[in-house]
């Protein structure tokens, strides 16, 4: 007996992974004269958004099944995101209305995703949201490559299209085709594009985190014969060496001189942001408080401690610490007893990716593993172990 499906719109799904990719792009468009009317612009879009979704769900709403394990999961992000909240009224920032903006903004990603995720088939609108990020991602890939490179030959606009930034959606974004290319080869083209254009980004976290990522991948989670292996490793090897001379050339750039965006000047910031947090040490400076106490260097002011560990310790104090740890362990402990083997891996390797690029990188506003993307493992990983997805 085959249950009834609750159809939230497969287009909603669509969209809502498609504005995760790809808003962050809009400055770049249409606001790079006036950057603070496009944060805004990008905010207001993420908050209609939710607004629409929400709408939707009262109309129509889901036949709601529950379940302990990702509810685990999604107590944790939520307490976060209201320590986060809470810090507002402590915080050491610019503009408090603005701060609350960008934090209302990061909740709204991870409400739309819930709320959409709340309808049945789940796995079905998950894998329609990694079809929109996807879409996403190309589009963003296409802006990327279209526009001028940077005076250290990276890929992207180092004020409105950073390649840090843009080098984390294309590896989500890899992953996402390499689960879906299990179903469908033509995937694997989307795969291979993304990997490259990341490669071109020049993120040095994100390449690093994404080899151990996809090495894992490979082996424990694509289902292919070992000669495909051989095939995708032989593939891979020959990309690296068609960008070696571009990659050696920026690892010389980048681990001259003393600074900041150098590696010499990144142990200063860790060094320095380390210091400055333990000025406050229980509950930290607060939201979007990094940019506005880190004293600048020169031209350059830092946005992020670039370690996720230094970054929610200043921002959140110890107290952080130990609800970050526990947002992580919930979710590790949920992939790890999951029995659906696809979305096990797939997961297991976003948290790869996460952790290694965290080490060097992170967000200025959330953990290094967005929360939308965890809340959407999470509550997939919950059902059942044998999804059936349209490709």
């Amino acid at each position: 007996m085959i249950a009834r499906t609750d159809q939230p719109g497969l287009l909603l799904c669509n969209i809502a992974g498609f504005l995760l990719a790809f808003k962050g792009c809009l400055t770049f468009l249409f606001f790079r004269s006036n950057p603070q009317a496009g944060a805004g612009a990008t905010v207001v879009l993420t908050l209609c958004w939710l607004l629409l979704v929400a709408g939707y769900t009262i109309l129509d709403p889901p036949r709601r099944a529950t379940n302990q394990m990702s509810g685990n999961t999604l107590r944790w992000i939520m307490l976060y995101l209201g320590l986060a909240a809470a810090s507002l009224i402590w915080t050491t920032t610019n503009s408090l209305t603005v701060a609350a903006g960008y934090w209302a903004a990061t909740a709204a990603d991870v409400g739309a995703i819930w709320l959409l995720l709340r309808y049945q088939p789940v796995q079905e609108n998950a894998v329609r949201i990694m079809h929109g990020f996807i879409l996403g991602a190309v589009l963003l890939a296409i802006i990327a490559w279209s526009a001028p490179a940077m005076e250290d030959m990276r890929l992207g606009n180092e004020d409105f299209l950073h390649p840090n930034l843009i080098g984390f959606d294309f590896a989500i974004a890899a992953l996402f085709s390499a689960y879906l290319a299990q179903k469908k080869k033509i995937w694997t083209w989307a795969a291979a594009g993304f990997v490259i254009t990341m490669i071109r980004t020049l993120s040095k976290g994100t390449i690093v985190g994404f080899l151990f990522a996809g090495l894992y991948y490979l082996v424990r989670g694509l289902k292919i014969s070992r000669k495909a292996r051989i095939y995708v490793g032989l593939a891979s090897a020959a990309v690296l060496m068609c960008f070696w001379g571009l990659l050696e050339a920026y690892l010389d750039l980048y681990t001259e001189g003393s600074n900041l965006e150098t590696l010499t000047g990144r142990t200063y910031i860790w060094t320095q942001s380390l210091d400055i947090a333990m000025e406050k040490s229980w509950f930290g400076h607060g939201f979007d408080s990094f940019r506005w106490v880190f004293p600048p260097f020169e031209n350059f002011q830092p946005w992020h401690a670039h370690n996720e560990l230094i970054q929610q310790l200043f921002a959140y104090g110890l107290v952080g610490i130990l609800i970050v740890a526990g947002v992580y362990w919930t979710f590790y402990r949920q992939v790890r007893l999951s029995r659906n083997t696809g979305l096990k891996s797939l997961a297991m390797a976003m948290l790869i990716l996460v952790l290694v690029r965290g080490l060097v990188d992170t967000d200025r506003f959330e953990l290094c593993f967005p929360l939308w993307l965890m809340t959407m493992l999470s509550i997939a990983l919950a059902k059942s172990p044998t999804p059936q997805y349209s490709t």
